[in-house]
Parts: structure tokens; sequence; C-alpha cells
């Protein structure tokens, strides 16, 4: 069994500082992924689902809205997420199998060594014809930032490239959605900086004097949506 990559924890002081400015002040789009997952989620009629990985519970708080009940899981739940919060590992929910309705795992699965195990655990969790979603990133985007990127264009355990094959291990057929917009502008050095520290990319001020102001910021990634077949049984 290939090993987890490092885990990412919880940001520092300068960490969450730079992100509140970067989300703040530098957001090209007026709209992130999780409105449109939560608008999918309820034209499919979704009464009970389970965000995996999910941090904060983004797209538990779109939906909680319309009074659909949600359930959250992440190993190092932040103390500003949604509740009810499953502390737990991707691989070992802690929840009845076969009840949900939907579930996603949105950019988490490169935290495991074996991703499929992850996407097992989720698939168990769903009713026969239940929904899931899992979504990366490209290990190409940032594609105006790649000559400062210490790691950039190296495949992780679950990125957009690999995705919908991995999925569809352990689903059968897939719906895959490939996506790709500038999401930053960022206006000068400062910016840059905040942006190499928000994702924890080292010696960022060194790095941010190669990079030419003003850029745009390009990220890019795939969903990949899949149904537990109707005549599957809970293991």
């Amino acid at each position: 069994m290939a090993a987890d990559p490092a885990p990412y924890g919880l940001p520092d002081e300068r960490v969450a500082a730079a992100w509140s400015r970067l989300v703040g002040e530098h957001l090209l789009v007026e709209e992130g992924l999780e409105p449109a997952f939560a608008r999918r989620l309820r034209a499919e009629g979704v009464e009970r689902f389970a965000e995996m990985g999910s941090s904060v519970g983004p797209i538990s708080l779109q939906l909680a809205l319309d009074d659909i009940d949600c359930v959250c899981l992440d190993l190092t739940p932040p103390p500003d997420c949604w509740r009810p919060m499953v502390q737990a590992d991707l691989r070992a929910p802690a929840m009845r199998p076969g009840a949900l309705d939907a579930v996603s795992q949105v950019n988490c699965l490169y935290f495991l060594g074996d991703p499929v195990e992850g996407i097992r655990a989720a698939h168990d969790l769903l009713r026969p014809g239940g929904l899931y979603l899992g979504a990366a990133p490209s290990r190409y985007h940032d594609p105006e930032l790649r000559h400062v990127l210490p790691d950039w264009g190296a495949p992780s355990p679950f990125d957009a490239e690999e995705a919908a094959g991995l999925v569809a291990q352990v689903f059968g057929d897939v719906e895959v959605e490939w996506w790709s917009e500038p999401v930053y502008r960022l206006p000068d050095r400062a910016a840059v900086v905040d942006y190499l520290v928000a994702f924890k990319v080292p010696d960022a001020e060194e790095r941010a004097a190669a990079v030419p102001v003003p850029t745009d910021v390009t990220k890019s990634g795939v969903n990949v949506w899949a149904r537990r077949h109707r005549t599957s049984s809970t293991s």
C-alpha cells in the first residue's frame, strides 16, 4: 500500500492572514465551485449528504439553506467548521453504510497514498443510486507561476489527470467536467508573496521577485460524478 503524503495541516497565523488577503482582495471569480455543486445536488433531490474531507464544509453551508441534512468529515477540522462534524480518516468514516443520497470528496483525496480506498469508503456510504462527487485540481494549474513553483507538474496521488480513472475503478461509469479559468489577479509583489505563502510555497519572498506583475493566475481541474449501482449491496 502506498504511503500517505505529508498532511497539509491547519494553517499558522501567517498563512491564515495571507489567505484572508488573497480571497478578500484578489479574487477574480464571483462564485467558486461549491455553489454549482450545491445546485446540482438540490436538483437531484438530495436529502442526506456527507461532505468528506470538508475542512469548513462549504457545500454543506449552501445546502443547509434548504434544510438538507448534512454532515461533514475531516481528519483535522478547523475551529469554525460546519457541524455536525465527524473527525475521522477518509478511509474510515464511522458513518452508517448505505444511508446517504450523496457524498462529496472535493480536493482531499490527494492526501491518501491510495485514493481508491477513500473512494470505496464513500461508495459504501451511498444508497443504491446515490450520487458521488470527486474533484481535484490539475497538476498543471498555476501555469503563470510554473517557473517559481518547486513541484509544478508533479503528479499527486489524485489529480485531475488521473481522477476519472480512479473513480471508475470503484463506480464504473463516470461523468467528467473539466474546468479552467483565471481565479486570482496579483497586482504587485506583496500579492504574489501572499499567494505563495497561502499555498505554503517555501522561500516566498525570494520566489515572488521572479514573478512579473500584474499577473493573473489560472486554476484548472476536474469534477467527477458517479452513481452507486442500484444493484449494489452495502459492504
